[in-house]
């Protein structure tokens, strides 16, 4: 099922490695400006009665360099675990896990992806003006911040929405 749906919303991501307990897939999104070569893996666990895999949520690692500001050199590149020039890939923070925005059953084609999309949006947002646009929820943090008044009645175990603008101006991404 997540692979069909990431090969008809997302032809351009490939798997590269697929697996009973992971698959990875590789590719570029391009929100706006830049194409970033990113890496999705999904760790959904298994149990084969020999050998039992932990599942845990996707995780998205943009392989392509990103950078910090030239305004704010000391400035690090916000919402990232682990530092913007690990050799892995920087990987991305898209939800809090304790908001309940993503649950297993979920098809990343639906929520993983497009989000990853909308943080590299932000991110390019982010690289010109100093201002992180989406939402966040910083870790210490007992409740999210929210950019807009609009998006702060999400309760916890709702479905994160790209909000519109952000799907008009990337029409060529998600097909919607």
């Amino acid at each position: 099922m997540q692979a069909k749906a990431m090969a008809d919303k997302f032809p351009g991501l490939r798997p590269v490695l697929d697996l009973p307990w992971v698959t990875i897939w590789e590719g570029e999104l391009r929100p706006v400006s830049e194409a970033y070569f990113v890496r999705i893996v999904d760790h959904r666990g298994a149990d084969d009665g020999r050998f039992a895999f932990v599942s845990r949520w996707p995780s998205v690692r943009v392989l392509s360099p990103l950078s910090r500001r030239d305004e704010a050199p000391h400035e690090p590149v916000p919402h990232l675990y682990g530092g913007h020039d690990n050799p892995r890939g920087a990987e991305l923070c898209l939800f809090h896990p304790r908001s309940r925005d993503w649950n297993d059953w979920m098809l990343l084609a639906d929520s993983i992806v497009p989000w990853a999309a909308e943080w590299l949006y932000y991110y390019e947002v982010w690289h010109v003006t100093g201002v992180w646009g989406g939402d966040e929820w910083l870790h210490e943090d007992p409740a999210p911040r929210t950019a807009s008044p609009e998006l702060s009645e999400n309760q916890p175990g709702r479905h994160r929405r790209v909000e519109a603008p952000l799907l008009r101006s990337m029409p060529f991404l998600l097909n919607a």
